[in-house]
């Protein structure tokens, strides 16, 4: 028998077969496609003697009874594979596929309240690409273990395809500039993270609330007829299609595609309100996953219904208490109601015990999955999954928690209002991704900031009564006056003049200061105590944050005394103000063009009309 190293060239494609092959799994006869679907491949058993003897024009009736061992795609690519490039191929397919099941439907008597193309990319054509696929590996015999793996490849790079096409239509529902958010939260709202949950509540027995004081009866147990065939047979699938399509680029790469669309979007949102409500909407949709770790919030509704219930256990005790008759009915209601008190305690500690059992059990399915070191009891497969959609969604929390914390909000305040816990404990390491915060230090600043605002906005503000004065004007205590204070700056090379010169050129092109001379600019960066003659005319807040780069940077002395606060109220006559949120994308852009030009580490821009220094 003649050796090939692929037998997938002795498959007729088109014409006749000269010889007969013998295949790997030693039947002898030509496998070729049928002339009336070129994706249907059959095969023929025969020799060379009678191979001459077959007939083209076979009927449909002698055709049945040689057996169908590729079709749909599969058959597909193995017609066009010398032809043309796999993705002409999986093109012409898929749109042959979607004219093909418009043709069929399109006479129905209710097609003209369908749409036919949504209807074969969103719910007909995987599933019976699938059964094609299926069918298909009636080949595989026939063929060398390098064509199977080949065609295994085709199909399941198919199946993406498809899946990608699908994916596309389901996106067009969503805003233009929402996209890549609404994508990636609908995976946890009801794609391929929520069935991956669900298979385990199911799978395991772990419902969203216990019921209590009735039969026990395991949730897979429960299922009907056609939900028991989803759980068994398409959901593991669903979730692992969905665990493979999942472009981590989204997230990993340097670009953060999914965190720049959300910045653009807090970017047009201009009041701090606004902005807050748009990152309370990030965190909605996940909230089924995230609180089947972390119940924090269930808990919480448990134990403030168990104060209640002591308050109402405190009154009746009382109406108990008062009635002296132990035969009347405000005596019988009163017992009454304590023992429903006592009841409905019981069941929200039970229900607590619950929330925390689960969690702890969903934690370790995830984390033995992410480890390798499931037992024989458990779907290693699903376990994976399930850990790998508990990583991507704390990598995303983090990554959300520190561009947060760059527009002034805190993610764990945010997770407390919204009742929705991506990260059950929010350390100052989750703040720092060294692209909006760079440090610890950066961290922890403005977190501070934010409770003191935070703290200052809770404080009522009357306006305080004018007290009269029993002091003679003579006796009156002299105000203290504000320390004057300049900033030190270290560079002390032949450029340091030209790199002041400019960026106080910048901040008077930019409206931002007025100044009569120059030194009087480069007196703000002398370190010396003493009054500069310089106006701020820009807004407080950008006055505070460039005054707060400034004094971070490694250019600017550190110096006892010279602070934000003293700066802006010593030289400039105004109160700092820390609302980050209030700041315009142009007033970044100054700050940021300052710091360049005043960093000696940078070369300073060459301007054409600019003479060289002797």
């Amino acid at each position: 028998m003649k050796q090939y190293l692929s037998l997938l060239e002795r498959i007729i494609t088109e014409g006749y077969a000269e010889s007969s092959t013998t295949w790997q799994n030693k039947a002898t006869g030509i496998i070729t496609n049928d002339e009336e679907d070129e994706t249907i491949f059959r095969f023929y058993e025969c020799t060379d003697d009678d191979i001459d003897c077959m007939s083209a024009s076979s009927t449909d009736e002698d055709m049945e009874q040689y057996p169908v061992v590729a079709c749909g795609i599969v058959g597909k690519w193995i017609h066009l594979r010398e032809e043309d490039d796999i993705s002409d191929i999986f093109d012409v397919y898929y749109d042959d596929c979607m004219d093909e099941y418009k043709f069929d439907h399109g006479g129905d008597p209710d097609a003209w309240d369908r749409d036919l193309e949504q209807e074969f990319i969103l719910t007909k054509h995987i599933q019976k690409e699938k059964e094609n696929i299926k069918q298909s590996e009636e080949i595989m015999p026939y063929l060398t273990e390098a064509d199977c793996k080949k065609i295994r490849d085709v199909a399941d790079n198919y199946l993406r395809y498809a899946r990608r096409r699908r994916n596309e239509a389901l996106t067009k529902k969503y805003p233009r500039d929402m996209v890549l958010q609404k994508t990636f939260a609908d995976l946890y709202l009801r794609g391929g993270a929520h069935t991956c949950l669900q298979w385990f509540r199911n799978e395991y027995d772990l419902p969203i609330r216990a019921e209590w004081g009735k039969p026990h009866t395991p949730m897979k147990e429960t299922l009907h007829r056609e939900m028991f065939t989803n759980h068994q047979l398409e959901a593991s699938t669903i979730a692992k299609e969905a665990f493979e399509d999942f472009d981590e680029d989204l997230l990993l790469s340097n670009e953060q595609p999914l965190m720049q669309e959300i910045e653009s979007n807090l970017r047009k949102r201009s009041s701090e309100a606004d902005r807050e409500r748009y990152l309370l909407s990030l965190l909605a949709p996940f909230r089924d996953f995230a609180n089947a770790f972390c119940p924090k919030s269930r808990i919480q509704d448990a134990e403030r219904e168990i104060r209640h219930i002591g308050d109402e256990r405190t009154r009746w005790t009382a109406v108990l208490d008062k009635t002296a008759d132990a035969s009347s009915k405000e005596y019988a209601d009163a017992k009454e109601q304590l023992h429903a008190c006592d009841e409905a305690e019981q069941l929200l500690r039970s229900g607590i015990d619950h929330y925390n059992n689960v969690a702890d059990r969903l934690y370790w399915y995830a984390q033995h999955g992410l480890t390798r070191s499931c037992t024989e009891e458990e779907d290693s497969e699903m376990c994976l999954n399930l850990g790998y959609w508990l990583d991507i969604l704390q990598m995303f929390a983090r990554k959300l928690a520190s561009l947060a914390l760059f527009y002034g909000f805190d993610l764990k305040e945010l997770q407390e209002k919204s009742g929705v816990y991506l990260l059950p404990k929010v350390m100052i390491v989750d703040y720092v991704d060294y692209s909006h915060i760079t440090s610890f230090e950066q961290a922890r600043r403005l977190l501070e900031e934010i409770h003191n605002r935070h703290a200052a906005d809770a404080l009522p503000d009357p306006t305080p009564a004018k007290r009269i004065s029993r002091q003679r004007p003579t006796d009156a205590k002299t105000t203290k006056p504000v320390p004057l204070h300049t900033m030190n700056y270290t560079h002390r090379g032949r450029d340091r003049n030209k790199r002041l010169q400019a960026a106080m050129v910048l901040l008077e092109n930019e409206k931002m200061i007025k100044v009569s001379r120059s030194d009087d600019f480069f007196d703000l960066f002398s370190g010396e105590k003493r009054k500069c003659n310089v106006s701020w005319t820009g807004s407080a807040v950008t006055l505070t944050f460039m005054l707060k780069s400034l004094l971070e940077s490694a250019f600017v002395e550190k110096q006892r005394g010279c602070s934000v606060s003293s700066l802006c109220t010593g030289q400039f006559g105004t109160q700092p103000n820390s609302h980050y949120s209030k700041m315009t994308d142009d007033d970044r852009n100054v700050i940021s063009l300052v710091m360049s030009l005043l960093d000696p580490d940078r070369e300073l821009p060459k301007r054409g009309y600019e003479e060289e220094e002797d």
